[in-house]
């Protein structure tokens, strides 16, 4: 099951696992799910060229957020499909971040695409573009309808989806999403509802 290997891929224990599992067979939201709940833990890791941030809740469900590790310029690889990596290049003045994912992870929902952005030192971070037709993800038990990726600002590019989920026993419409921001302290980052 997708869903297991993912909670695997993350050390969620199979006693936790089957908690999830069992609140989601029985139309119980997850905590990692419900808007204004605040995780119990966090910890940072590097995993297949991502920075993560894996959040944990008091339920034990979790939601992991990350960004791709910039490589120089001519260190990206080729896929079958596109090139793939995020690439830098820097003068003395500013620094260059081309094709990088911003991917959020929650198990049951999964929403990334692709930006390019740059930090003028001492005065900006800015996200100068982003690709639409990058996006992509999946819901399981759910659907995701009027998926668009969408400028809040310079600093801020968001990806949102009209999603269909049967909690509590009926199903429930909320607009999820998930977006990559930057700031000269922190760099890219990404968020989610």
């Amino acid at each position: 099951m997708q869903l297991r290997a993912f909670f695997d891929q993350y050390e969620v224990s199979d006693a936790v696992q089957d908690s999830l599992i069992a609140k989601m067979d029985s139309a119980d939201r997850w905590l990692s799910l419900t808007a204004n709940t605040k995780p119990v833990s966090e910890r940072v890791q590097v995993s297949g060229g991502m920075k993560e941030t894996v959040s944990t809740y008091a339920d034990g469900s979790i939601a992991v957020s990350g960004t791709q590790i910039p490589q120089p310029e001519g260190q990206g690889g080729v896929s079958a499909q596109s090139v793939s990596g995020c690439a830098t290049s820097s003068t003395a003045y500013s620094a260059t971040y081309s094709n990088c994912l911003a991917d959020v992870n929650l198990g049951i929902m999964r929403m990334y695409f692709r930006f390019n952005w740059r930090k003028t030192f001492g005065t900006s971070a800015t996200i100068t573009s982003f690709d639409p037709n990058s996006r992509g993800g999946h819901c399981i038990l759910c659907s995701m309808a009027n998926q668009r990726v969408y400028r809040i600002n310079s600093s801020d590019v968001r990806f949102a989806a009209e999603t269909t989920v049967a909690w509590d026993g009926s199903p429930v419409q909320i607009t999820a999403y998930m977006g990559a921001r930057t700031n000269l302290s922190s760099g890219a980052f990404t968020y989610h509802n």
